[in-house]
């Protein structure tokens, strides 16, 4: 041990290595292992409070089997390999956020949603958290919330071609939704805009097999035809989509149930919009819309 090891502390609860089993250190802090295991339980604890039924990826029942049953065995190497693992890990957390941010969005979840990807610290966020705050925003009706993940998106860069396109089409689907005036021509450059992303995103997700994307585009895209008064084209826009596999989620139908009662297919539009209701996957303002919708006497679609 090197001269002077003995004067150093724990720097949380002041202890010197006479009084622990084991002192970890380096060059930043010093820690004994009694406080690493307390520490270690408290972040389980608070992860379990912010995502209930989930597990911290860092927190692996391994680390906190070994941490618990070392004891007074434990020697500073077999600790500071407990350490040395658990840090190599501890760069998947942001990861793990997001997977409980897409299972929870996936799920009709976005209060989950969000609270999944507050843990994500700032200078880990990217652009594809910024959109997924935008999207469970828009889904709670939270406009102003959505409006300010675009705000932080636009000042991320962007890992891939495919999220700045999503990123757009959320932009347009508040801008559609929060009361902004849009004017033919505005309508008309999304239009275009839309197409060619969705295009790409059709491409895509006939190679990869991912649709999450494809379906918000071609959603927004199916609002602005509705919008422009294309209600046809709107129909079989989403009518093409599930041709191609893609499994049509609650807003994509409620859209859909739209474009069919503009159309004057008032029985398609109902049949639409208690799927989007009904679906164990629909958000708070789709089935806010969908129950709107289905309130409506049918005289009011004449």
């Amino acid at each position: 041990m090197k001269a002077g090891a003995d004067a150093l502390r724990c720097v949380w609860c002041g202890r010197e290595r006479a009084l622990v089993v084991a002192l970890i250190t380096d060059e930043r802090t010093t820690v004994c292992d009694a406080c690493l295991t307390y520490g270690v339980g408290q972040l389980d604890r608070q992860w379990e409070k912010h995502a209930p039924g989930t597990r911290h990826t860092f927190l692996t029942a391994a680390v906190l089997a070994e941490l618990e049953t070392l004891g007074d065995e434990a020697t500073p190497a077999e600790i500071a390999r407990l350490v040395s693992a658990a840090l190599a890990l501890s760069g998947e957390v942001p990861d793990e956020c997001r997977r409980i941010a897409r299972q929870a969005a996936d799920a009709g979840a976005p209060e989950q949603a969000l609270r999944a990807l507050a843990l994500i610290g700032p200078d880990e966020t990217i652009l594809e958290d910024a959109v997924s705050r935008c999207a469970a925003s828009y889904e709670l009706g939270d406009y102003a919330a959505a409006r300010a993940a675009l705000a932080d998106a636009d000042a991320l860069g962007a890992a891939d071609d495919e999220t700045p396109a999503v990123a757009e089409a959320w932009r347009i689907a508040v801008a559609l939704r929060d009361g902004s005036r849009v004017d033919d021509e505005t309508l008309r450059t999304w239009i275009a805009r839309l197409e060619q992303d969705g295009r790409a995103a059709s491409e895509r997700f006939e190679l990869l097999g991912r649709a999450s994307q494809l379906l918000v585009i071609a959603t927004v895209y199916a609002e602005c035809l509705l919008r422009a008064g294309r209600a046809r084209k709107a129909a079989s826009a989403l009518e093409d989509l599930e041709r191609t596999g893609v499994g049509l989620g609650a807003p994509t139908r409620f859209v859909r149930g739209e474009a069919l009662a503009a159309c004057g297919d008032l029985e398609g539009a109902r049949r639409e919009w208690l799927s989007a209701r009904s679906s164990s996957r629909a958000g708070t303002m789709t089935r806010h819309h969908a129950d709107a919708r289905l309130a409506r006497p049918v005289s009011a679609y004449r």
